[in-house]
């Protein structure tokens, strides 16, 4: 976050926010039944990128079609 001028604060959520998507959609992939580790096409990187970016929109300046 600082490297990108945001500062400390928002690069801690980022990260943070990051983690939590991952856990959910390892939760998601637990629930429907996936092995461990096997990779699906979008339910794994889809939760960690979108989550920080919806959440920490504002603070970064992103509008929905930056997002997307």
């Amino acid at each position: 976050g600082m490297l990108l001028g945001t500062g400390a604060a928002v690069g801690a959520w980022a990260g943070l926010l990051a983690m939590c998507g991952d856990l959910l959609s390892s939760f998601a992939k637990r629930r429907l039944g996936h092995s461990p580790g096997r990779e699906r096409l979008l339910l794994d990187p889809l939760p960690e990128c979108l989550l920080p970016l919806v959440v920490l929109a504002p603070p970064l300046g992103l509008g929905p079609l930056a997002i997307v």
